[in-house]
């Protein structure tokens, strides 16, 4: 199975491994076994970074080691060597930045918009939409900026628990009765959402990022922006004045622009909730975007006060190492750094899966899965 995964190109999943190291383990000359589960490792570290209890129980069967803590700047406990960090090369964020321009942002471009269905895309329009493109990055790459801001998800944090006031407050400014209007409409978001963001929640992270010392730019669509009044028209003129702001162009998903500015500027991480799961994520090159988000990812948690009426921004910044199977410092082809759920025994990564359990959250085939034990693995004698 290996040999052939290997030769098409096939990304395995855990469950694949765990019938291969059962294979291995059930070979008798120890040697072999530990060549053939170095293999498997290797085949890991390429774009597997987190299994479940019973590979790592086999693993470390056939290789060794010990369960051991990793320490929140990365050393581990066992063998007091620091993890990786797998950061892109300047080549490697090339191929991603052109990966967006011309698997995402080109399609946006030259078809209809689902913000603008009625519009026909001539080659007069896909002329001026390429100018439109090319302003944002000029605007972007004149911005000092090293976080950027998903406005969109910030500005609709929670938004299944206040969705159905600010639609009656959207009804009453159209002068629609919203009595008139059926409770399902009232009460369920369609897609593209109708109700504005909440600016409020998005000027907090802004300012939570401020004082950790970031240049922070905020990315929103620019319907978003032409549509601000009150609060966030108020929030907006600061925003304006503090040249922390962009619109992204009226035809893109503002995700593409967030993305691209994210990957085209060394060293930029991007304040988001969104995993990047969704199917245009999957048209990037799997593994170089996977290692990058996982680097480059800031989550948050919006807390509110509802004595004070207070919102508070907590940010979750990245570990300074990668959460990823790899060989360890030393380089000696026996010792690796494993990370695993000792909670679940195999990993249920199917993609076609029409339920899901409370233990399959975050467990997709993604390089920021939460583990919660490392195997550190030695050398056999």
């Amino acid at each position: 199975m290996l040999k052939i995964a290997v030769e098409a190109n096939v990304e395995l999943w855990d469950v694949d491994y765990h019938i291969l190291l059962q294979t291995v383990v059930e070979r008798s000359e120890v040697q072999g076994k530990v060549k053939s589960a170095i293999e498997l490792l290797n085949m890991m570290a390429l774009h597997h970074p987190v299994m479940g209890r019973l590979n790592a129980e086999m693993i470390q069967t056939i290789v060794g080691g010990t369960v051991v803590r990793i320490s929140e700047d990365g050393h581990c406990g066992g063998c007091a060597q620091r993890l990786r960090s797998f950061d892109l090369s300047q080549e490697e964020r090339a191929v991603l930045v052109r990966d967006v321009v011309e698997k995402l942002v080109t399609p946006r471009v030259i078809c209809q918009s689902h913000y603008e269905p009625l519009v026909e895309v001539t080659e007069e329009e896909q002329t001026a939409r390429w100018g439109i493109f090319n302003t944002f990055v000029t605007s972007m790459e004149h911005n000092d900026y090293d976080t950027l801001i998903d406005g969109a998800n910030l500005g609709y944090y929670g938004l299944n628990s206040w969705y159905s006031e600010a639609k009656v407050e959207l009804l009453k400014r159209k002068g629609v009765d919203p009595a008139t209007v059926p409770l399902k409409e009232r009460n369920n978001v369609p897609f593209p959402v109708d109700v504005p963001p909440k600016f409020e929640t998005i000027e907090h992270a802004r300012k939570s990022a401020a004082t950790r010392g970031r240049k922070p730019l905020i990315i929103l669509h620019e319907r978003h922006i032409r549509e601000a009044i009150g609060t966030n028209q108020t929030i907006l003129e600061q925003w304006k004045e503090l040249n922390c702001v962009l619109a992204s162009p009226h035809f893109l998903n503002d995700d593409y622009c967030w993305l691209y500015g994210s990957l085209k500027k060394p060293g930029t991480w991007i304040i988001t909730n969104d995993q990047m799961r969704d199917h245009h994520f999957l048209l990037l090159s799997q593994q170089m975007f996977i290692r990058w988000r996982q680097r480059h990812r800031i989550t948050y948690k919006a807390l509110h006060d509802r004595v004070s009426g207070t919102t508070t921004i907590a940010l979750k910044f990245p570990k300074p190492f990668s959460v990823w199977v790899q060989t360890a410092a030393d380089n000696v082809e026996t010792h690796w750094h494993v990370p695993f759920v000792s909670g679940i025994d195999i990993l249920n990564q199917a993609t076609n899966k029409t339920e899901f359990t409370p233990s399959d959250f975050g467990l997709h085939k993604d390089g920021d899965d939460e583990c919660s034990s490392w195997l550190c693995t030695v050398k056999n004698p």
